[in-house]
């Protein structure tokens, strides 16, 4: 049966031997309790109940056992069937067990304010008992007039009015008379010798109401069992045998045990087989069908199959998942303890867990997180597509943790780019193929033989979950921060794209293809307005290299601005403007610094001291500093080499805050993090104080930027995350971004997880939508383009304009499926109109959807051909429900041609 184990779904649980399942349903979810057989057991030697849950029918999570024969301290053996049910918002669970009392079987009962317990002994003794072994096999229900009423028994069945507190009973134990009008057959004591009947009751039974009739299903026939009911207009009667439902089949248990229960639109019939592996009569497994009532309400005949359900739902992985929680899974067990709950165990090299209709939905899985534990050498958990060896997304090594619960969590960066090419429906988002849903297969791997490790949790997070960098249309590195007044702008180096590359032979190049800076602005820290190439190589006429715009600052002075840029091996140099957008001219004709002996001179860091004095440093892999004049555009001392900083490689950043002066830096390449160190004087000595974010494997080069702005602390830097979307090839193609940091009360800076690992940056204020909204502010738009109006500018040095100044953009390349998405937007009591401005030789739909890329659609609007693209003319459509606030999403369709949008507004 394992061996198809891509197609089973029956057994539903694989990890343990269970019986006798009892399915509640309770706040849209359905819950199944059950009992366990012990591996390899004789006998009926059972010593606990558990319980499992799903919201889809086809994955299940493990809830452990919640109830043991120890809750009870009067039973001593046979923890037997049971049935859970919800009244006045407490659980009661019904079960029999050996009574140490009566030495014979009685029925308990235990509650809990959870469906998945803990449960405890309601009464201290049993509910009822009398010496008799009949007593087993509870069954629960209450009826529409609030009576509750317990059945239970074989080969009598025997019946009890609970009163309203589910804990006591009224009146004498009831007995169902067993005729053969009513079961079929009377019992086996009673049956004349010779004569043929249609059925017996034996034990088992399930008690339920339909349509106004009573229905009692019950295992029946002797062993081996198969399962039949009877129906009546009352619980006590008359009751009129009805026929079987499950006949017998092959299922490799002599016992059957069912419940029933209608979700979501849908009937299922649960019962017990014993087809798992080295199962059997004492090892049995539950198992579920779905069916339809025939028209008269009766029941169909009902076979067992390997293939049980189909989901009812789509499962979410976007989420904290327990690892227990599986459609099916091949020779892993699952414990529990105190500290983490069930997790999975017993996990060997080949083993798996599949999760099955996993939907992806617009968000990408971008990381898989576990939490694990290994007393020996660990493995790896690969995330495989659709079948054991389909599509991997990525693999997480588990290292050895120093004990099988010593957990360790653990991140890994998921490719992206192997789900664009998979057989199944697929919806486009942002240009890229994803199968809207596919099974998930979690495959462990290590060493054979040994035990490799225990796996308490897992989480996948899209890409609108984790922390994307912040600019998409470009690539970007080395961001320089700089507050003017309520808006902070962000320059950035420029990372070619492989087009923008002009040598042929060199647009696969793992190295940097770097020719302009670009400049971007925000006023809440979440939605940017890009502005284009500040400054390009072009601005330096002494420069000889068509390559090399590294690292910039840009500092404000007096009312000026003054970019300061290294162009690798030609030392440094500086532009000056009379505005954060330039248009940035060059008032020396030659470099600021440059010593030719070498090419330490890059990475520029100004900070100008309460004392008028300004400063620079800069250096890989030595650092240096010198005083700039009041001009900012000469040097006042000598050149000064400090001694080396610990785990200094280079991109400094120079600051001051509450009189500590600060070096931030990229550490020790390669992986680098970024470090930093303190000082009480702007020239050093200068001490080591640690990481602001640790190396890891996943960030080849990193590169700060720190500032405050309106009130919060934040630190920029660079990675390879968004590349990483297309390809884990490496290329300098890196992208900048940012998270808050929080400073302790000595100074020292608070370490911070990878860029991924955090949430996003919390939105400082909310956007209005009733103000000119450039169509290049965005939170995100991967897969779009933008460019400056008259200046086509693709990046290659030839075609690279000088500095432009503050110039109006528009963004293009746009492809059905990609979307603008602006976070926080607040419409108030409600936007009526949109308007937005473009020019296009072709046309596309705008879908206006609030919160996510497929939410609800509060407007349309057509764009049509408006004669060429420097032709922009406005198009409008009528907006209804959006209100409040919301992140918006600008998503297109239907492209055709070149498209071109300016900037948009709504309207009350």
């Amino acid at each position: 049966m394992l061996a198809t184990g891509a197609k089973a779904q029956n057994p539903f649980v694989q990890t343990w031997c269970t019986s006798d399942p009892a399915p509640m349903v309770h706040n849209g979810i359905m819950y199944v309790y059950t009992g366990h057989d012990e591996d390899g057991a004789d006998f009926f030697w059972m010593q606990e109940w558990r319980v499992y849950s799903t919201q889809d029918m086809v994955n299940w999570q493990d809830h452990g056992s919640p109830l043991a024969l120890e809750t009870f301290s009067w039973a001593d053996d046979r923890a037997w069937a049971g049935q859970t049910i919800e009244r006045d918002g407490k659980f009661y669970w019904y079960i029999c067990a050996h009574s140490k009392i009566s030495n014979g079987m009685a029925i308990g009962v235990a509650v809990s304010d959870s469906p998945t317990g803990p449960f405890k002994d309601a009464l201290g003794k049993p509910l009822f008992e009398n010496g008799s072994w009949d007593h087993i096999d509870p069954t629960v229900m209450i009826d529409d007039d609030g009576q509750a009423w317990l059945m239970w028994g074989n080969p009598q069945c025997y019946y009890l009015k609970l009163n309203r507190d589910m804990i006591s009973y009224e009146g004498e134990l009831g007995k169902l008379p067993m005729t053969e009008e009513a079961f079929g057959g009377p019992m086996m004591k009673e049956r004349e010798k010779g004569k043929t009947y249609k059925d017996s009751y034996v034990e088992g039974p399930w008690l339920t109401k339909r349509n106004g009739t009573y229905q009692l299903l019950y295992a029946a026939g002797g062993v081996p069992e198969h399962i039949s009911y009877s129906t009546a207009p009352s619980p006590l009667g008359p009751w009129k045998y009805a026929g079987e439902i499950m006949p017998l089949c092959d299922t490799n248990s002599f016992t059957n045990h069912c419940g029933v229960a209608d979700y979501k639109g849908h009937s299922y019939f649960f019962y017990h087989t014993g087809k798992l592996p080295n199962g059997g009569g004492f090892g049995r497994s539950v198992a579920v069908e779905e069916f339809k009532y025939n028209a008269d309400g009766s029941f169909p005949k009902i076979m067992p199959t390997d293939a049980g359900v189909k989901p009812v739902g789509v499962f979410n992985p976007y989420r904290k998942v327990e690892a227990e929680t599986m459609a099916f899974s091949k020779g892993v067990k699952t414990e529990q303890n105190d500290e983490v709950g069930v997790y999975v165990s017993d996990i060997h090299n080949g083993d798996y867990i599949k999760l099955q209709n996993v939907a992806f939905a617009n968000k990408y899985p971008r990381t898989f997180t576990a939490r694990v534990a290994s007393g020996l050498r660990g493995g790896r958990i690969e995330i495989h597509l659709d079948s054991i060896g389909g599509r991997c997304l990525g693999t997480l090594n588990v290292p050895g943790t120093g004990g099988w619960e010593k957990w360790q969590t653990i991140t890994v960066d998921l490719d992206y780019s192997t789900i664009t090419d998979i057989d199944a429906p697929t919806r486009t988002i942002s240009g890229l193929n994803l199968p809207a849903t596919a099974d998930v297969y979690l495959v462990f791997k290590g060493r054979k033989g040994p035990k490799l490790f225990n796996f308490d949790w897992w989480e996948m997070r899209g890409l609108e979950q984790v922390n994307m960098p912040l600019f998409q249309t470009k690539y970007t590195a080395d961001p320089s921060p700089l507050v003017v007044g309520d808006t902070l702008f962000l320059y950035t180096s420029h990372d070619a794209s492989p087009e923008d590359i002009p040598d042929v032979n060199e647009k696969s190049s793992a190295g940097f293809f770097m020719y302009d800076w670009l400049l971007w602005s925000t006023t809440d820290m979440v939605n940017w307005t890009e502005h284009g190439a500040v400054a390009s190589l072009k601005d330096f006429a002494w420069r000889s290299r068509e390559n090399g715009g590294w690292a910039i600052q840009t500092v404000e002075r007096n009312g000026k601005y003054y970019l300061y840029a290294p162009l690798h091996g030609h030392g440094i140099g500086v532009l000056v403007a009379d505005s954060p957008y330039g248009p940035f001219k060059d008032p020396l004709g030659k470099p600021l610094v440059w010593d030719q002996s070498n090419w330490y001179d890059i990475d520029p860091s100004v900070y100008t001291d309460d004392d008028g004095q300004a400063y620079m440093y800069w250096g890989n892999p030595h650092t240096f500093w010198a005083k700039l004049g009041e001009d900012m555009t000469s040097l006042t001392s000598g050149v000064t080499k400090l001694p080396h900083i610990p785990n200094y490689q280079e991109g400094p950043w120079f600051y001051k805050r509450n009189g500590h002066y600060y070096l931030g830096f990229a550490s020790t390449c390669c992986p680098e993090a970024l470090g930093y160190a303190m000082s009480d004087s702007p020239t050093g000595p200068w001490e080591w104080k640690g990481y602001i974010m640790k190396p890891t494997q996943r960030d080849r080069g990193n590169h700060p930027g720190i500032c405050d702005f309106k009130g919060h602390s934040y630190v920029f830097g660079q990675n390879y995350d968004l590349m990483h979307l297309e390809t884990f090839v490496h290329h300098e193609r890196r992208s900048v971004s940012a998270q808050e940091i929080t400073y302790n009360g000595d100074g020292t800076i608070q370490e911070i997880p990878y860029w991924l690992d955090q949430q996003p940056m919390k939105q400082l204020h909310w956007l209005n939508p009733y103000q000119r909204v450039e169509a290049e502010t965005m939170a995100w738009g991967f897969g779009l383009k933008s460019a400056k109006m008259g200046i086509e500018n693709p990046g290659v040095v030839a075609d690279m304009p000088t500095s432009t100044g503050k110039k109006n953009m528009y963004i293009f390349d746009i492809n059905d499926g990609e979307y603008i998405k602006l976070r926080g937007v607040d419409f108030g009591k409600g936007a009526k109109q949109f308007n937005i401005t473009a020019a296009a030789t072709g046309g596309c739909t705008i879908c206006l959807r609030l919160d996510s890329a497929d939410g609800p659609v509060v407007g349309t609007v057509t764009i049509g051909k408006t004669g060429g693209v420097e032709k922009y003319r406005s198009f409008g459509g009528k907006v209804k429900n959006a209100a409040g606030v919301h992140d918006l999403y600008i998503c297109f369709d239907k492209a055709s041609g070149d498209v071109r949008l300016d900037w948009w507004q709504f309207k009350k």
